[in-house]
């Protein structure tokens, strides 16, 4: 699953809910962790007991999910790259103690119950406009290059006419021309719904028609379904 032409491209697992281009954004750290099968119960108790413990000696905001890949999707959001500094100098203290009850009922096993896959840092572009993105729908598009920007504003022009429909949208991009476009929801019948709505909508339809171009500046790459189980209070 995890082969090298897909690791370039799967940032997007957790990208949706953290991301800005601007400086003064919020800024993130992302973990992805391949699940071993037959292990998601694990892997889902065993971060879902790391998440407030890392969250007191960080002080990140941290959202946890997994994908119909069987994934977990860690991310830490901190104000900025200030915050996300000093949240790496308090994990690098002795915090042995605070580990110690989680780790004794989650020790390490073999096959382990997950391996890291991946770990990257990134900025943010639109953050969700909702608390109940329970369950995530993010498109990954891999722009070309030199394209980035456009792929960005292109996707911004989405954003009211998904959200006018009921959607609740994020759009991030890292550092190697993709850009991920996130449509959040309460529950997957929501997200249904909304789905049918979408493809019957003449304003939709239109504004794609008027981004169609011989030379499209972006290419659907990847789409992915998360569902997030630990999310920040407030």
């Amino acid at each position: 699953l995890w082969r090298t032409k897909i690791m370039k491209k799967i940032y997007a697992l957790a990208f949706s809910l953290l991301f800005t281009l601007s400086a003064a954004a919020e800024v993130g750290t992302v973990s992805l962790w391949q699940v071993t099968p037959g292990k998601n119960q694990e892997a889902i108790a065993r971060t879902t007991a790391f998440a407030p413990i890392m969250e007191e000696i960080t002080g990140a905001q941290i959202s946890v999910g997994m994908d119909q890949f069987n994934t977990i999707h860690w991310v830490q959001v901190y104000e900025d790259w200030e915050a996300w500094g000093k949240g790496g100098d308090a994990l690098g203290q002795n915090n042995s103690e605070k580990f110690a009850e989680v780790i004794a009922k989650y020790p390490r096993t073999t096959p382990p119950i997950m391996t890291l896959a991946d770990r990257f840092e990134l900025n943010l572009v639109k953050m969700n406009s909702t608390d109940n993105a329970n369950v995530s729908w993010i498109t990954q598009w891999d722009s070309r290059q030199g394209q980035q920007q456009t792929t960005i504003a292109n996707a911004m022009q989405f954003v009211p006419v998904h959200e006018k429909l009921g959607g609740n949208i994020a759009i991030s991009a890292d550092n190697l021309g993709n850009v991920y476009y996130a449509n959040s929801f309460e529950n997957w019948a929501d997200m249904g719904r909304w789905i049918e709505v979408a493809n019957a909508s003449e304003d939709v339809a239109t504004l794609w028609a008027s981004l169609l171009t011989e030379e499209p500046v972006a290419e659907a790459v990847k789409h992915y379904r998360v569902r997030w189980f630990v999310q920040p209070e407030g």
